[in-house]
């Protein structure tokens, strides 16, 4: 069987989400954000700028909702393989379109 990685009882949305390339769960944290992720495979261009367009998708998509927090710089940056300078050069871009704010010490926060 071929495993995508989605639980068996997942939302046919996040299937075909997924199938599209648009959404790579992880399950831990899922229900608040965290378990967004940028899709590496995807990122074209500027980085950052391709990142902040995939949070603004992710948004979009309900994929991340208003009160979401998402997951850490360092997190991110660290599965990406990108400095955590570039991670928060996209954060900073996401904050520019109004879709996300930053409190310091306490996470980025998807806006309503």
């Amino acid at each position: 069987m071929f495993d995508i990685g989605i639980r068996s009882n997942a939302p046919v949305g996040e299937i075909r989400r997924v199938a599209a390339g648009i959404y790579r769960p992880s399950h831990a944290g899922s229900r608040h954000g965290l378990g967004w992720r940028p899709d590496f495979a995807r990122i074209r261009g500027k980085v950052y700028i391709a990142i902040a367009q995939q949070i603004e998708e992710a948004i979009h998509l309900g994929i991340l909702r208003p009160g979401d927090k998402l997951p850490s710089l360092r997190i991110i940056a660290d599965e990406l393989g990108f400095s955590v300078n570039t991670i928060n050069a996209a954060f900073k871009e996401a904050a520019r379109r109004g879709l996300v704010r930053a409190n310091a010490g306490s996470g980025t926060i998807v806006l309503p």
